[in-house]
């Protein structure tokens, strides 16, 4: 973080480091079929972009707008594409999430291995249930209470973030499919899920 509260060198470091893994895909592309410049995006650029996300990726969408541009850019360079080329077809013909689906798809696998007792114990109750802050019967009484929060920034916090991201998405994944799903199967019906949107 900086002297703001933001995480603009944080992801100024990624961008470097993705840049750079985009040069080594552009370099590739004459020697290599597609699938195998699907692994090398996988292998070099995504762990950049997915280290600790949940911590950081609930910031600004102009702060991390920088790393939504050069994703776009490692997927057209997988196609040899210029960089005015609409990306948004290409990301679902690779079946690839981009950069804030990922983001969704990372918490959102975090307060499941929370409900599945996945998680370290200092993670015990880290969320409460609105059933547990008041007994009236709504029908959102079992999804996660929203804290309190008076700031932009604090809305920006990962345990906001969390809530937020499950009651819109997860929650409602395991409510059809069953909490006792594995959390591979989770995964990818919340990977379907994000896919079809594009």
């Amino acid at each position: 973080m900086d002297s703001s509260l933001t995480w603009k060198p944080h992801i100024k470091y990624i961008c470097n480091k993705m840049s750079k893994c985009i040069g080594v895909i552009r370099k590739a592309r004459p020697l290599l079929n597609r699938s195998s410049l699907i692994t090398l995006y996988y292998t070099f650029l995504y762990p950049y972009m997915t280290y600790c996300l949940h911590v950081w990726g609930g910031t600004y969408q102009n702060t991390l707008l920088p790393i939504v541009k050069i994703q776009k850019a490692a997927i057209r360079t997988i196609f040899g594409l210029s960089k005015y080329h609409e990306s948004s077809s290409l990301f679902k013909e690779l079946q690839i999430l981009k950069f804030n689906d990922v983001y969704t798809c990372n918490i959102n696998t975090f307060v499941f291995r929370y409900l599945t007792d996945k998680l370290p114990i200092i993670f015990n109750n880290f969320f409460v249930t609105n059933a547990d802050i008041h007994h009236y019967n709504t029908r959102i009484r079992n999804q996660f209470h929203i804290p309190i929060c008076r700031t932009t920034l604090s809305q920006m916090t990962f345990k906001y973030m969390a809530v937020k991201q499950w009651n819109e998405c997860g929650y409602h994944l395991i409510k059809s499919s069953g909490i006792n799903i594995s959390l591979t199967k989770f995964k990818n019906l919340l990977r379907i899920k994000l896919l079809t949107t594009y």
